[in-house]
């Protein structure tokens, strides 16, 4: 729940900013959560995690009117050692660039904005690269999807979770596809 706590719109996501948000003495025990949990475990109950404490008023009940909203986010990166990092298009840069890429779906209500699902996109050169998988540790068994496909396996995961969703919100790159 610390983890969770430190994520706030003030906290640049890296382990010091999380611990130091959470109020830890050092980074340790948030890189040893985010490096050993069971995030494929934990993610079924995040949709009524995040209905149940809050994404504001109503939390999807009554006239929110609540929805899905899929985007994605890009992480430069310098070099090729990190995980799923290749030359992408960041739409903040207006250009292809080395970066991470992140596509997510986000519960939308009159009250706020959460992230409920969220999946790295597995870029084609990893996806056929199995020793640097191995090395990475991206399990053997995740294949290559394109950026709608996650976004429309989350969209499934969250309907099939009961969260309660009377629109969806995405941009181009996923209106054409989906």
């Amino acid at each position: 729940m610390e983890y969770v706590v430190g994520l706030s719109p003030a906290t640049k996501a890296s382990c010091w900013s999380l611990a130091e948000s959470a109020g830890h003495q050092g980074w340790g025990r948030m890189q040893a959560l985010l490096g050993s949990y069971r995030w494929d475990l934990a993610r079924p109950a995040w949709p009524a995690w995040r209905v149940g404490c809050g994404v504001g008023p109503g939390c999807g009940r009554g006239p929110d009117r609540p929805g899905l909203a899929i985007d994605e986010t890009a992480q430069l990166k310098q070099g090729d050692a990190t995980a799923c990092v290749a030359p992408q298009h960041p739409g903040c840069t207006g250009k292809v660039e080395n970066c991470v890429t992140t596509v997510f779906c986000a519960y939308v209500t009159a009250g706020g904005q959460a992230w409920v699902d969220f999946d790295v996109y597995l870029p084609q050169r990893w996806a056929k690269d199995q020793p640097r998988r191995r090395a990475a540790g991206i399990p053997d068994d995740l294949e290559f999807a394109t950026k709608p496909q996650l976004a429309a396996r989350q969209m499934e995961r969250q309907l099939a979770a009961g969260l309660p969703v009377k629109w969806v919100a995405f941009d181009e790159v996923y209106g054409r596809a989906l």
